[in-house]
């Protein structure tokens, strides 16, 4: 997990070092995914918000709905972990 949560970290800096587009937006999302599997939904969760506003401005309306529903899937997924473990 800790690869994954690398490759889309680099990933977020790339896009956002390439142009103000939607891709950031999208690439906020990645991290969010990756960070309850490594037990830090606080993480996710501001992730996710860092999504809203290019998501909004480029009028991605599925990705902002995905996004939106993040933090509360972000808890989810952190507390079946725990549960897990």
């Amino acid at each position: 997990m800790q690869s994954a949560l690398s490759c889309a970290v680099n990933a977020l800096r790339l896009s956002e070092d390439l142009d103000r587009s939607m891709a950031p937006g999208i690439s906020y999302r990645t991290p969010s995914d990756v960070w309850p599997e490594l037990g830090d939904a606080a993480q996710a969760k501001s992730c996710y918000k860092q999504s809203f506003p290019i998501l909004e401005e480029f009028k991605e309306e599925q990705d902002l709905v995905t996004a939106r529903q993040g933090p509360e899937t972000a808890t989810r997924r952190l507390a079946m972990n725990a549960r897990a473990e």
